[in-house]
Parts: C-alpha cells; sequence; structure tokens
C-alpha cells in the first residue's frame, strides 16, 4: 500500500490553468495526480478587475471558497445578495448558480474542490 507524505507546492510549481481566457484563471496547488489527494483539491484561484460571469454548479463537485484580496458581488439564483470580501468563505453544493461582478482591485480566492479537479 502506497502511504501518503507529507508535501508542499507553490505557485510556481504548478501550472496555470485558465478557465476564462485573460479575466480567470487557476493554480491547482493539491490535486490527485500531483499529491495523490483522495478526497479533495485546493487551488488558488485569481480573477481580473471588474470581470462578471454567470456560474453553475456541475453536479460532480462541492467546493467552499475562501476570499484572499480583493472582493465580488455575488448574486444567487434565489435573489439574496452576498459581499465577498477578505474573510469571507462561500460554500457551493455541487448544484447551484449565480452571477458575480469582481471589484475594482480583482480577487484572489483559495478553493476545496471535492472530489478533486485536476
Amino acid at each position: 500500500m502506497n502511504v501518503p507524505r507529507i508535501q508542499s507546492a507553490t505557485v510556481a510549481d504548478v501550472p496555470d490553468v485558465v478557465i476564462d481566457l485573460g479575466q480567470e484563471h487557476s493554480r491547482r496547488l493539491v490535486t490527485s495526480a500531483r499529491q495523490g489527494s483522495q478526497s479533495l483539491s485546493f487551488h488558488i484561484t485569481t480573477y481580473t478587475a471588474d470581470y462578471r460571469s454567470a456560474v453553475t454548479g456541475d453536479g460532480v463537485h462541492e467546493v467552499v471558497m475562501y476570499c484572499l484580496s480583493g472582493s465580488t458581488t455575488v448574486t444567487v439564483d434565489d435573489g439574496r445578495v452576498i459581499d465577498v470580501v477578505p474573510g469571507v468563505a462561500l460554500y457551493l453544493p455541487v448544484e447551484f448558480s449565480y452571477e458575480h461582478v469582481v471589484g475594482a482591485q480583482g480577487l484572489v480566492m483559495a478553493v476545496a474542490c471535492t472530489p478533486p479537479k485536476e
């Protein structure tokens, strides 16, 4: 049996995954392929200033996002508005939808996904 070991990674160690060209990209620091994580992946996702998008769950991944810097205003499909600033966490179930508008300073989020994304 292969026993997991403690490992480290920095954003310089991993490729930049483009999610929306010129607007949103992610550095997947912990994944199944890189570290053998079986239950989650961990990413740092960056959004450019004033970026607007509609987001829907994929029916597979449960996600927690934590704001490290910048801001975004999230409008949930039930009409609620959530102001996301540093220190705010968002829980996203496998099925969801929202629209968000990133603030003038851009946005950096720490993201954990289960099951892991590669």
